[in-house]
């Protein structure tokens, strides 16, 4: 690879990966706050949580080790699946927010409602989390 395309794979990388941070920790604050969120919600942001410490690892380890285009475009399919679940979160957040309490119980009911879709999307995040996993590992062993 030559230097110029193996920097501006760095600089997209790193541009790809503050963006997907920001997202997964966005979805997670929200969700978390969600008192009455039901289990298979609690149990996404727990997911959540664990694929933005991932990110933030593979962060610090880019500045030992540049990511390859492969990297770079693992990365990006990632950015597809935070796309759905921004999407899940933009038709139920207004409905969790609100003061209303019975709005907030119907939109719990919605919730458990879409449970399988929210299992396929918990199944997605598991296998970006083994992905990004494998990321870090070819990034770090390019390092020896």
């Amino acid at each position: 690879m030559d230097p110029l395309s193996g920097g501006a794979n760095a600089v997209a990388f790193v541009s790809l990966a503050i963006q997907f941070a920001q997202s997964t920790k966005q979805l997670y604050q929200f969700w978390n706050s969600v008192k009455e969120a039901p289990k298979c919600i609690r149990m996404l942001t727990n997911d959540l949580q664990l694929v933005d410490a991932v990110l933030n690892q593979i962060e610090s380890d880019r500045m030992r080790a540049d990511p390859s285009a492969t990297c770079l475009q693992v990365l990006r399919s990632c950015q597809a699946l935070v796309a759905n679940l921004n999407n899940l979160t933009e038709d139920l957040a207004p409905g969790f927010a609100s003061s209303k309490r019975h709005l907030r119980m119907y939109t719990a009911l919605r919730t458990v409602g879409r449970t399988e879709k929210i299992q396929k999307l918990r199944a997605s995040l598991a296998d970006m989390k083994a992905t990004l996993s494998m990321i870090q590992q070819r990034m770090l062993s390019s390092l020896m």
